[in-house]
C-alpha cells in the first residue's frame, strides 16, 4: 500500500470505529506486530502463505451469525405481526429520542419521515414526546 502500512490503516480504522472484522496478513510479520495487531482490534493475524484462513472465515461468520441471533432474543414470536412491529416500533422510537435527546427532527430524519408523520406515530404508540 502506497504511502501507508496496514498497521496504521488498522489504527486508522479502529479510531473510526470501523463496523467490519478486520483480519491481518504479513507474509514477514514480527511477533509483536501480531500483538499490537491485536490489541488494536483485529480479529486475527495470518502469514502468508494463507493455509488457515477457511478456519478463520468460518469462525468469524458463525460470531456473527450468533451475535445476531441474540439481537432478537426476547421477541415473542408468538405474537401477531402487528404486535410484534408495534413492539418493535415503540422500542425504535425511544431509542433513537433517547439518544438524539428528544430532537423530533432528528429522529425523523434517521427514520426517513416528515415530522408531522413522526408525531402522530408517537401519539399512537403513545410514547411521550418530551422527557
Amino acid at each position: 500500500m502506497p504511502g501507508q502500512d496496514g498497521m496504521s490503516l488498522l489504527e486508522e480504522w479502529m479510531s473510526a470505529d470501523f463496523a467490519m472484522p478486520v483480519v491481518m496478513m504479513s507474509g514477514h510479520a514480527e511477533h509483536q506486530d501480531v500483538v499490537k495487531s491485536i490489541r488494536l482490534g483485529a480479529v486475527d493475524f495470518l502469514k502468508k502463505p494463507l493455509h488457515d484462513i477457511l478456519p478463520l472465515v468460518r469462525r468469524i461468520l458463525s460470531t456473527q451469525a450468533s451475535s445476531s441471533a441474540q439481537k432478537v432474543s426476547g421477541i415473542n414470536f408468538d405474537l401477531s405481526l402487528k404486535s410484534a412491529r408495534t413492539l418493535f416500533e415503540a422500542q425504535y422510537f425511544n431509542h433513537h429520542l433517547l439518544k438524539n435527546n428528544h430532537n423530533i427532527a432528528k429522529v425523523a430524519e434517521l427514520a426517513g419521515l416528515e415530522r408531522t408523520t413522526l408525531y402522530r406515530k408517537l401519539k399512537d404508540l403513545g410514547i411521550d414526546k418530551k422527557p
